[in-house]
């Protein structure tokens, strides 16, 4: 009889330690939490466009007619129109990329745009973009991937 007595005491005692522990487990964990803090962020300003459209150049037979557009801060330069006449003939123009923004630029997927040329046309004409690199001192053909950091031009 005793020895029931002893463990139902100690059941009993353990079943209050087990609800005031659970009880204070319960209160602990349902404290509101609160977090304070703040943050900054800088606007980014994008501005990048054509600027400086140059006369053009001939080399041999080649002719222009007509003057091709570039609108102030354009990004776009249309109206080149040029005959040429024979192998060898070319017409170059040169135009700066400006980057007037904060943030740094690059050259992504479909970011260039050049003339599509027919499979004929391409047998005898050759397009493309070229910028000058003043760091790397040469001419290099625009690439995905090219960077053109704030501030600068090529």
């Amino acid at each position: 009889m005793e020895k029931k007595r002893n463990i139902k005491t100690l059941s009993i005692i353990g079943l209050i330690v087990a609800v005031v522990g659970l009880t204070i487990a319960f209160a602990a964990l349902s404290r509101v939490l609160t977090i304070n803090g703040s943050g900054k962020m800088d606007t980014a300003y994008w501005d990048i466009y054509f600027e400086n459209l140059s006369s053009p150049t001939l080399v041999g037979e080649a002719q222009v007619s007509g003057t091709p557009t570039l609108a102030t801060k354009g990004v776009e330069i249309s109206g080149i129109n040029v005959t040429l006449k024979q192998p060898k003939d070319s017409v170059s123009y040169t135009v700066d990329i400006k980057n007037d923004g904060d943030i740094d630029a690059e050259i992504g997927t479909g970011g260039i745009v050049l003339p599509t040329l027919t499979s004929s046309q391409a047998e005898i004409f050759e397009f493309k973009a070229e910028y000058t690199n003043v760091q790397a001192k040469g001419t290099k053909v625009i690439e995905e991937g090219d960077m053109l950091g704030k501030g600068e031009h090529v």
